[in-house]
């Protein structure tokens, strides 16, 4: 009995060493978390189990979701350029109609007077008559057709261009969705515009030669 009452002795006293060999093997890292947890329970487990986890997620969607906009905004920009052409074209003949419609009281009046012009009839008093006439007719038609055109042009950059993957501004840095717009808007105008004139330019050097 009493080798047994020893043996239990020595396993009693082993096991209330037992918890300190790890504490000596563990890192201080390891140790100032436990006293941390053990000192600040309700703060250390916000920080380590919500807010931590929380960045971690948040970091690793803004990894993955900058490869994603890298597949997505060559098509997003393809898109917009193709809607933009779209409304230019668009008003472009708008704006023909609109002038052949406007013209065509000047070749109807001229068509007029080469058939049924009298010697006696003043053609300029006449033409100056229809212009006067038709003014008021045609600053209306104008007007609408500028309010039209800024109504489609305001409809096409907050409802129909997106800028999902792409920042659109003269200096890169973000800006507002109607920014972007108005930016994307004016730089297709003018590259159009320059295109344009380097295709006349190259035409008038062909013909010269």
């Amino acid at each position: 009995m009493a080798n047994f009452a020893n043996i239990r002795k020595r396993d009693d006293s082993s096991s209330e060493r037992s918890p300190e060999r790890p504490d000596a093997e563990r890192s201080r890292a390891s140790l100032f978390l436990d006293q941390q947890e053990k000192r600040c329970p309700r703060t250390f487990n916000i920080i380590f189990y919500v807010t931590v986890p929380l960045i971690i997620l948040i970091c690793l969607c803004m990894f993955c979701g900058h490869f994603l906009a890298v597949l997505e905004k060559d098509n997003e920009l393809k898109t917009n350029d193709a809607f933009i052409a779209y409304h230019v074209r668009e008003a472009q003949s708008f704006d023909e109609a609109i002038g052949a419609q406007q013209q065509v009281y000047d070749d109807c009046l001229d068509m007029f007077i080469d058939t049924n012009a009298e010697p006696t009839m003043d053609v300029t008093e006449l033409k100056a008559f229809m212009a006067k006439c038709t003014e008021d007719v045609n600053s209306k038609t104008e007007a609408w057709k500028t309010t039209l055109k800024a109504t489609r042009e305001k409809e096409l950059i907050d409802n129909i261009l997106t800028f999902d993957w792409n920042t659109c501004s003269e200096n890169g840095m973000p800006a507002s969705h109607e920014n972007q717009g108005h930016y994307s808007y004016n730089r297709w105008v003018e590259s159009k515009k320059m295109m344009y004139a380097e295709h006349i330019k190259s035409e008038e050097i062909e013909d010269s030669e």
